[in-house]
């Protein structure tokens, strides 16, 4: 009885998580939208599809960082320091970038969300521009400051011409940087998180080869490695842009017209739908009327003029279908080419910029102020010497492997959380942003018990360099404490920003940047040097994660009016 019981159980089980594998990630996010129930196995299965490729994208980009940064290491502590000078500068650049992208891409979320694509594409047309002006400021004020930042930020004679060139052309490369983070967030706000996550590693790749081209074989030293980033964020880019354009059956504003889906117009699925279910009525009149003619049989009369007139009646109806079918396809073609005609425009309009503004902008001065805490953090650093700061930059490019799968995670937390707010299901939304911070939390706790064990390995690829290697190696292991709290902060910002809640998150992350972490980096670094500056690096991250876990389980953000462009 026993081993029957455990038969039936396992066979229950097997057979319920094989239903649940063979629902794809597009059918789930589409049962989102319809407002159908699903269960925690299904919920937990599509939170880990849509994480795992941006995971491997942000690690893959980690590596590709890792092994730039292992390259100009092996120049000297002297490059290594000319780009860890300017590191957290370029970090706020990308910040700023993130930013106006998020204002537009947690828009397109909602109006997939609430089925509504031609909203979403006309955020998207409107977006491209505003982000591509956006950059081209930003590349401007890179080309403005680049000779005097090196100065501003601390560093010394020897580094600085190295330092402000490499800065000034990563900056000009932001343009290519923005498009492709614009045309990549909406595919991930569409669902779509293979594509983008493939063309992010496939931009490792290329940056590796790029570098290793441009560094050794021209022997064009730290210029190289910004010129090798640049060109393959140029490739990705165009890339990126095509798959959105072209490709995408949502947001896809390039595609044929009959190949988009919209609101009120049925996709060729629908319609093949509907004109099965039109031969199926007229064949059902027609046994109706094979009843008749037998009822008419019985009655005595005659046969010719029951087929007659039974033959009458099919024809009169099948023209009416027909000419009904002809009707609609005209209204269908008449309707879809007016919705385009209205949305095709580019032009930026209030109402969608507004909102884009309100969403974007908190995180953009929050970017603003963590990118100038991390500058500050850098002239902090800076007097402790060459080799701190190396090591500072380096140990950073380590721990980063630490922490993108947190922000993989969050990426799929901003997509689910955005698509049920925008189905008005306030339910499933609560439970999707609990599994998300739970596996992040999890999955960040396992990488910093790996970063604690491997940090001297993970150092001695970064440099040759004993001091460099351990110093890094110690400040690696007091970050490793702290890594599961810096998942909850994390995660739980990705959630917020899918319910378009971005500016109490800001204002608790600048508050713990700056009031714990800077002051307590000022006091700590007198006296322990580099490694007082993890330390109050540690003790604020584990603060931020408390913070944002209580935020997130009063449930405040899940009940904030979502700003959306009208149509």
């Amino acid at each position: 009885m026993f081993i029957f019981s455990l038969n039936r159980f396992f066979s229950t089980n097997f057979a319920a998580n094989y239903t649940i594998m063979a629902k794809t990630s597009d059918q789930l996010l589409t049962s989102i939208r319809e407002g159908r129930q699903m269960t925690q196995g299904e919920k937990l299965r599509l939170i880990v599809s849509l994480s795992i490729p941006s995971i491997l994208a942000q690690i893959s980009a980690t590596v590709m960082f890792f092994i730039d940064a292992s390259m100009v290491g092996h120049l000297g502590a002297r490059a290594s320091a000319a780009i860890g000078l300017v590191e957290t500068t370029t970090w706020l650049l990308g910040g700023l970038a993130s930013a106006a992208n998020m204002g537009f891409s947690v828009q397109v979320a909602h109006f997939i969300g609430a089925n509504d694509f031609v909203a979403a594409r006309r955020v998207l047309r409107q977006s491209l521009v505003c982000c591509l002006l956006w950059s081209l400021m930003l590349a401007l004020a890179s080309i403005a400051v680049h000779s005097y930042l090196p100065y501003w930020l601390g560093g010394s004679e020897e580094i600085a011409h190295d330092a402000s060139l490499y800065f000034m052309f990563i900056g000009i490369f932001g343009i290519f940087f923005q498009m492709e983070g614009l045309a990549g967030s909406m595919l991930k706000c569409s669902g779509n998180m293979k594509i983008p996550s493939m063309l992010n590693i496939m931009m490792c790749v290329l940056d590796v080869v790029f570098n290793y081209g441009f560094i050794y074989v021209l022997n064009m030293g730290v210029v190289g490695a910004a010129l090798g980033t640049g060109l393959a964020e140029l490739i990705t880019a165009i890339l990126m842009l095509y798959f959105l354009l072209y490709r995408s059956k949502m947001l896809g504003i390039c595609r044929g017209d009959c190949e988009q889906m919209t609101v009120g117009v049925g996709s060729s699925d629908e319609q093949d739908t509907a004109a099965d279910n039109q031969r199926e009525r007229v064949l059902s009149e027609s046994e109706g009327l094979s009843e008749s003619r037998s009822l008419s049989e019985s009655e005595g009369l005659s046969e010719n003029r029951i087929l007659s007139e039974n033959r009458g009646q099919s024809e009169n109806r099948r023209d009416s279908e027909n000419k009904r079918q002809s009707e609609n396809r005209e209204q269908s073609v008449y309707r879809r080419g007016k919705i385009l005609s209205e949305d095709n425009s580019f032009r930026p309009q209030a109402d969608v910029v507004r909102t884009a503004f309100r969403i974007g902008a908190p995180m953009g001065l929050q970017h603003m102020l963590m990118g100038g805490a991390q500058v500050v953090s850098t002239i902090i650093v800076a007097p402790l010497g060459t080799v701190a700061i190396a090591a500072n930059s380096l140990a950073i490019t380590v721990e980063s492997l630490c922490y993108m799968p947190g922000y993989g995670i969050a990426e799929a937390a901003t997509t689910l959380v955005g698509q049920s707010i925008g189905a008005g299901q306030r339910l499933m939304t609560r439970s999707f942003a609990y599994m998300s911070v739970g596996l992040g939390m999890l999955v960040m706790t396992l990488m910093g018990v790996l970063m604690w064990v491997f940090a001297p390995e993970l150092m001695g690829i970064m440099s040759p360099v004993e001091e460099i290697i351990a110093q890094g190696t110690e400040v690696l292991r007091i970050e490793a404490w702290a890594e599961p709290m810096f998942a909850a902060a994390i995660v739980c910002n990705g959630v917020f920003i899918g319910a378009a809640d971005t500016l109490i998150p800001a204002v608790m992350s600048l508050t713990s940047m700056w009031c714990v972490r800077l002051s307590l980096a000022a006091l700590l670094a007198r006296d322990y040097g580099l490694r007082g500056v993890w330390i109050a690096m540690a003790i604020e991250l584990t603060f931020r994660g408390l913070l944002f876990l209580t935020r997130l389980f009063r449930g405040k953000w899940a009940m904030e009016k979502v700003p959306t462009g009208k149509r």
